[in-house]
């Protein structure tokens, strides 16, 4: 023996309503996941942006030492500011 179940009106529309909102709450917690992902990606990327310039900026220091130090052997020593224009010059070279 087959029942057949039919709902009122009222009781399909609370179904649909739940239905709905149901959908709703799924769609806003795949846009916060989204969100998360997002972040997390431009965070990482930000990141490694800054490993990367400051890798550069190393590996400028490395590269510039052995040109200073005869320098210093001259007797005189460099002030902070000659330091940071040499510095500066050899990044900006290093960008072209």
């Amino acid at each position: 023996m087959t029942e057949s179940r039919f709902l009122d009106p009222e009781d399909e529309a609370f179904n649909e309503i739940e239905r709905r909102s149901q959908q709703r709450k799924e769609a806003v917690k795949a846009t916060v996941n989204m969100k998360e992902e997002l972040t997390k990606l431009l965070t990482d990327s930000y990141d490694q942006g800054v490993k990367d310039a400051l890798d550069s900026v190393i590996q400028a220091i490395k590269e510039l030492r052995p040109a200073i130090m005869p320098l210093e052997g001259m007797g005189r020593s460099k002030a902070t500011q000659e330091w940071f224009d040499i510095l500066a010059k050899h990044i900006e070279e290093m960008k072209k």
